[in-house]
């Protein structure tokens, strides 16, 4: 359901058949610029592992605050130091499960019987006492963690560790091949395509460059792109709302939220 940054530039050589291809490598900037106005990017949440040096993580972009989940190496969330929560994590994590193999971190206030404050691996025994058999033993002073964010892009941290998982919810983009770089996807909706290459020509007479057609001196969209952008902004946006809308309609997924899902004939 997305588009490419190619197809907004065929659009504009179609609709405007521009003299030159100065213009091109621009249109990446000002499709971002646009897309930014309408606040109508895709959002995905994704997970990294960082390097941790002296109690400092750096990212190489600035930390989306958005959904923000950080982890330390044993799968415990790490709370951000004004939370009023500074306890380890009290459950299983399957990714961190998968990671170290059969062994799963435990916190202090989880089945404290058989693995107080320590990292238990599991086993196939019949009795439930002895499904945990204790590995290692975490400090009582690493029970409290916490981090702050610094400069947008650094993580420090109140304890010592080779790294950390961040996950949170980030701008979804693909790689362009023509551009050798990643770009935010454009989702495939006719009115959006339109605005953003109306945005486009707008910028393009901006830097002074000459349509026999196209001109920034009359109050009619239909020659002049600024008023074309300016009509179809809320448009474009209450259009591209609607398709996310009906995109999680037609899902299983959202039938699944009702409760006559459940009796909804197999096939």
């Amino acid at each position: 359901m997305n588009t490419s940054l190619e197809r907004i530039i065929a659009k504009i050589e179609n609709d405007f058949n521009p003299d030159n291809s100065d213009w091109i490598p621009r249109v990446a900037a000002w499709t971002i610029d646009a897309m930014a106005q309408l606040r109508i990017f895709n959002t995905i949440k994704k997970r990294r592992q960082l390097t941790v040096s002296e109690r400092i993580a750096i990212n190489p972009c600035p930390i989306s605050e958005q959904g923000l989940v950080v982890y330390d190496s044993y799968g415990c969330k790490i709370n951000k130091l004004d939370s009023n929560i500074s306890k380890c994590c009290v459950s299983f994590t399957g990714e961190k499960q998968k990671a170290i193999s059969n062994t799963v971190s435990i916190g202090i206030n989880f089945n404290a019987k058989y693995a107080p404050n320590g990292i238990a691996e599991y086993t196939n025994s019949p009795k439930f006492e002895d499904r945990h058999v204790v590995k290692d033993i975490i400090p009582q002073e690493n029970i409290n963690k916490n981090f702050v964010i610094v400069d947008n892009n650094k993580i420090e941290l109140s304890f010592d560790t080779d790294y950390i998982i961040i996950e949170n919810d980030e701008i979804e983009t693909y790689y362009s091949e023509y551009f050798k770089c990643e770009l935010p996807v454009i989702p495939d909706n006719g009115l959006l395509i339109e605005a953003i290459a109306a945005y486009c020509a707008y910028k393009m007479l901006l830097r002074g460059y000459k349509h026999p057609v196209l001109t920034l001196q009359v109050n009619n969209p239909a020659i002049n792109p600024y008023v074309n952008w300016i009509t179809l902004q809320s448009k474009a946006k209450t259009s591209v709302i609607l398709d996310k809308q009906r995109n999680i309609s037609n899902t299983n997924a959202w039938r699944s939220y009702f409760y006559n899902f459940t009796f909804t004939p197999k096939n």
